[in-house]
């Protein structure tokens, strides 16, 4: 990605959404999202809830993004509260040795509420959550 940009612009004046773009077709991903970071005022808050089903032996990751929380001091109009796309990187440990019994992985948060199962478990794990200081 960083090579596409400099390919594009070195020398150049340049905006956020010419990295953005350098960024995306570098991977081949639609990035548009990543726009409400900078156009939104405030920090989403991501409330995770987690439920385990020992029958199936699945793990369930609920996450909510609550967007605004730093707009309440503006009018509603100008209010903008768009689900923003956020990186979250979680493992599950293996409860009694603490051990990874799923390594770290990147679920990408990208609407108001999301659930994430992993499946095969042989018992509840424990959630190890925002790892490498992933977002928000």
């Amino acid at each position: 990605g960083m090579d596409l940009y400099f390919k594009r612009h070195d020398g150049s004046a340049v905006s956020c959404d010419d990295f953005r773009a350098a960024m995306a077709d570098a991977n081949g991903r639609d990035l548009s999202q990543f726009e409400e970071w900078y156009l939104q005022p405030g920090t989403p808050q991501v409330e995770a809830r987690s439920a385990w089903d020992a029958a199936k032996g699945t793990f369930t990751l609920n996450l909510k993004q609550k967007i605004g929380a730093g707009q309440a001091h503006l009018q509603e109009e100008k209010r903008r509260e768009k689900p923003l796309l956020i990186p979250v990187v979680v493992g599950l440990l293996d409860r009694s040795t603490g051990k990874e019994v799923v390594p770290s992985k990147v679920l990408e948060l990208s609407e108001p509420e999301q659930s994430f199962h992993f499946a095969d478990l042989a018992a509840e794990p424990v959630l190890s959550i925002l790892r490498d200081f992933s977002a928000p």
